[in-house]
């Protein structure tokens, strides 16, 4: 299979559809046949797809097989989930890869030196029990959907390619700065690096400190930005680059503060209500496809 260009432009293979759920009162399963158990779509909240755990709540084994995609073999690979509730260990052929621990954050591990020519198994062991330290903790209102809640992709980066950035915004008088930040895993090259914001005409070359950290300020015309508020959430594409590798995003424009006991938005006191919206559906529980 050859992997197609994700949201953020890098390439990718989904490793859906199937996955091969077996549950366990134990927490030191080491083998078991993966072709002797349930499949499903993923991604899925298992109590929503077989009717056998409807309330179930403990460790439940996931594994499907899957075969090497034809990225660029100069190219690093990463095997990336986007949720998993609650907790999850994850193994490639046999080689532990690590944990996780949260239902609504994605996670990665890097597979370049595990990846098998051939056939490649993933084994995950997931556990969706409350615990009286956790978070949540033992009693919600809500239904305890444990699962694979969103999608599963082998991810194909270059060498050294950007891991993270973000951007900050602060107003002053009539100007809107903005300051970039990026981080880069992988030794620096020396590549082109920038960050652009097409709708402004905005294209900076980013900075480098030496240490895998790139950076661009530059001021925008307080009259041409239309910042970021509840009541009017505008969005602005951004696209930073270095090399061969590019990140894309949307990302509101807004400076927030502190006074006192009052959160300022744009130098403007707003009222915080919260939020009480979980992305459930009938017959999918908290699974979300793209």
């Amino acid at each position: 299979m050859t992997g197609l260009p994700d949201e953020d432009g890098q390439p990718a293979m989904s490793l859906e559809p199937i996955y091969e759920p077996s549950a366990s009162a134990s927490d030191d399963m080491t083998d078991f046949n993966i072709y002797d158990g349930y499949s499903v779509d993923l991604p899925a909240s298992w109590g929503e797809e077989i009717p056998e755990f409807r309330h179930f709540e403990g460790w439940v084994w996931f594994a499907r097989t899957f075969d090497r995609a034809e990225f660029d073999e100069d190219d690093r690979t990463f095997l990336r989930f986007g949720a998993v509730n609650y907790k999850a260990e994850v193994w490639l052929n046999g080689e532990h890869l690590g944990d996780h621990e949260g239902g609504y954050t994605p996670f990665s591990f890097e597979i370049t030196d595990e990846l098998e020519d051939s056939e490649n198994v993933i084994v995950v062991r997931m556990d969706n029990q409350r615990y009286e330290d956790g978070i949540p903790d033992e009693f919600t209102d809500w239904y305890n959907f444990g699962g694979i809640n969103r999608s599963v992709d082998l991810v194909s980066v270059p060498e050294s390619y950007l891991r993270n950035f973000k951007i900050e915004t602060s107003i002053a008088g009539d100007d809107v700065d903005i300051r970039v930040d990026a981080w880069l895993d992988g030794p620096e090259t020396g590549a082109d690096s920038s960050v652009a914001l097409p709708e402004f005409g905005v294209d900076e070359p980013l900075a480098s400190d030496g240490d895998g950290r790139l950076s661009a300020e530059f001021t925008i015309d307080r009259d041409d930005v239309t910042l970021w508020s509840p009541e009017d959430p505008k969005l602005y594409d951004v696209e930073v680059t270095y090399g061969e590798d590019a990140v894309t995003d949307r990302v509101g424009l807004r400076e927030i503060d502190v006074q006192g006991s009052d959160v300022l938005v744009n130098g403007e006191a707003v009222e915080l209500r919260g939020i009480a919206l979980h992305e459930e559906a009938d017959g999918k529980g908290r699974a979300l496809d793209d």
